[in-house]
C-alpha cells in the first residue's frame, strides 16, 4: 500500500471510530471525521454501542462534545436500550450529564426494563446526578430506590441474559 487511496479502501472505518471515542485522543477523533466524510457518526459497533456512547462511558468530556458537534444522537440507544444519558448518570457524571441535557438528551426516557437515567443515578448513589435529573417532580423514596437498585442487579444476575462491559 503506497497511495492514500489504497488506505483508505483497506482501513476498517467503523471500529476505528470507535477506538478513538474510547481513548478521548480528540486531536485524531477530529481528523479521522474530517478524512472520513461519509462516515455514520451514530453508526453502532457489534455491542450495540454508538462512538458517542462509548465516550461517555469512559468519561471523555471532549470527544462526547465534538461527537455532538457533528452531529451524534445524545438520544442514541444500546441493544437494552439505555440511553447515552443513563451511562452518564451510572457513571456519577455530572459535566457529561450537563453537557447530554443541554444537547437535547431526554431525561425521561427508560431502557427495556423501564428505568430512567435518574432511576440509574439514583441505584448506584449519584446524587449530583439525581439533583440534576430531579426537577419538579417528586423524588422517589430511599424504599423505592432500593427496590431499583435490586431490579438493575437482578437484570444483569438473570439466568440466559448475556451482558458484557463497555470497553
Amino acid at each position: 500500500m503506497r497511495k492514500w487511496k489504497d488506505y483508505k479502501e483497506t482501513i476498517n472505518l467503523s471500529e476505528d471510530i470507535f477506538a478513538l471515542a474510547r481513548s478521548g485522543n480528540i486531536n485524531s477523533l477530529r481528523r479521522f471525521i474530517e478524512i472520513t466524510r461519509g462516515l455514520d457518526i451514530n453508526e453502532k459497533n457489534h455491542k450495540g454501542y454508538s462512538p458517542l456512547m462509548i465516550a461517555v462511558y469512559r468519561g471523555n468530556l471532549d470527544a462526547a462534545k465534538l461527537l455532538l458537534g457533528k452531529g451524534a444522537d445524545p438520544n442514541s440507544t444500546d441493544f437494552s436500550g439505555n440511553t447515552v444519558l443513563m451511562g452518564a448518570a451510572f457513571q456519577g457524571d455530572v459535566e457529561m450529564v450537563m453537557l447530554l441535557l443541554q444537547r437535547g438528551a431526554r431525561k425521561n426516557s427508560k431502557n427495556h426494563t423501564g428505568f430512567t437515567a435518574e432511576q440509574w443515578a439514583n441505584a448506584f448513589g449519584r446524587i449530583n446526578v439525581v439533583d440534576i435529573l430531579t426537577t419538579t417532580e417528586s423524588k422517589p423514596s430511599k424504599i423505592q430506590n432500593m427496590i431499583n437498585a435490586v431490579k438493575i442487579i437482578w437484570g444483569f444476575l438473570k439466568p440466559n441474559t448475556k451482558k458484557e462491559a463497555i470497553a
